[in-house]
């Protein structure tokens, strides 16, 4: 049955991208197979992940990326861009991508 699933969404992943001084942080997020992102926004001062999903199918693991504003976005990993969020008193705005298989 379809319906829709919030995710958490660290400011501070656990894995670092080589080669980026702040922000480039990677991570994993299990989602039933087949979710389909709907939006981005934060939610009592966190980012948050909604996604349409199959609550009977099985999940899958979905790697995602932050970056920050005027950070390279990394040409290895072809990503679509999910959305932004500001941070850190609004001094800051972080940028989610989602890797593509």
């Amino acid at each position: 049955m379809k319906t829709i699933w919030k995710f958490d969404v660290s400011e501070s992943p656990p894995e670092p991208i080589p080669g980026f001084a702040y922000g480039g942080k990677a991570f994993t997020i299990y989602m039933p197979i087949g979710a389909e992102i709907a939006c981005l926004q934060k939610q009592h001062g966190k980012p948050k992940l909604w996604a349409i999903v199959d609550n009977l199918n099985p999940l899958e693991e979905r790697e995602f990326y932050i970056i920050g504003t005027g950070q390279n976005i990394p040409q290895d990993k072809p990503a679509l861009y999910i959305g932004s969020w500001a941070a850190m008193d609004d001094n800051m705005v972080w940028h989610l991508f989602e890797v593509l298989k």
